[in-house]
């Protein structure tokens, strides 16, 4: 029992990460693809800016401890 419930909470995890990074790509193209068009090309700073926002999630995330 408490083994499948480790292995959904894992699973749970593992999607939300997956979620995340997905979303942080798409993000980040459609902020590229928009400063590019108006010539400015701000990347540096919005792969910093993403980069720190995603490793702050995935901390609050990993702080999740799974009861054994």
């Amino acid at each position: 029992m408490k083994k499948s419930v480790e292995i959904a909470l894992g699973t749970i995890v593992l999607l939300i990460v997956a979620l995340i990074v997905l979303v942080s790509i798409i993000w980040l193209y459609y902020f590229v693809y928009s400063s590019s068009s108006r010539g400015t090309l701000n990347i540096g700073n919005v792969v910093v800016n993403q980069t720190n926002q995603t490793t702050e999630i995935l901390k609050n995330i990993t702080n999740i401890s799974i009861p054994k």
